[in-house]
């Protein structure tokens, strides 16, 4: 794959000459680029191109062979929000209220105590008035809001998203999308998405990079 190839003072999460072979085949081969804040990036392609293996690097769950990641502040003190693939289709065996679900992900800290910032993620995804509603039986969308209200909890630098419209219907897909930008625009969140509907959700995003035979940047407003 060739790369594309990008430095930025300004980035927040630089990937450099980043390689990762699977069982002997080369997967991802020379990856370069940078995601500034305040970015909604979106990354496209086909099946198996590598698109949930680059998320995984970067999240620090897969090692690659060769290259960097580098983190505006080191590693260490850089902060995910991460929403995997089909996360709202995974049932719990046990009821479960909204609330308890975003307080998996909360901690009380020096600024702000743990109720306090629950209250603000569900408020933010507008799930503040189902906080007590149990997960199990809210829609794809609604369970999709929760987690993103629990990856948000703890003010990341970054949200994380892998396919997160799988399962979901158009209207729902639609309403996710308009509250990723309305998390980008008003709330001045860096979002990075892999997803294979370029189609509706291409108007969403500020950069594009498309992973097939090449890492691409097709989109940069």
């Amino acid at each position: 794959m060739q790369s594309h190839k990008q430095n930025n003072m300004n980035s927040i999460i630089s990937v450099e000459n980043l390689n990762f072979s699977y069982r002997n085949e080369k997967l991802l081969r020379d990856i370069n680029f940078n995601i500034e804040k305040g970015d909604f990036v979106g990354i496209t392609g086909a099946n198996g191109s590598g698109k949930s293996t680059l998320l995984k690097l970067i999240l620090g769950f897969l090692k690659a062979d060769s290259g960097e990641i580098k983190f505006a502040g080191g590693r260490d003190n850089f902060s995910f929000g991460y929403v995997p693939q089909n996360n709202h289709e995974k049932s719990i065996s046990f009821p479960i209220t909204a609330w308890e679900i975003v307080a998996m992900n909360v901690s009380d800290d020096e600024n702000m105590k743990a109720n306090e910032k629950i209250e603000n993620a569900l408020a933010i995804v507008e799930m503040k008035d189902k906080k007590n509603y149990d997960y199990n039986k809210m829609s794809g969308g609604e369970q999709e809001r929760v987690m993103i209200a629990k990856a948000l909890a703890n003010d990341p630098q970054i949200l994380i998203f892998d396919e997160p419209t799988a399962g979901l219907d158009q209207r729902s897909k639609e309403n996710l999308f308009d509250l990723l930008k309305h998390l980008n625009s008003h709330h001045n969140i860096t979002i990075l998405v892999v997803t294979h509907e370029l189609d509706f959700t291409k108007d969403y995003f500020n950069r594009i990079f498309r992973l097939d035979n090449e890492f691409v940047e097709v989109k940069h407003v």
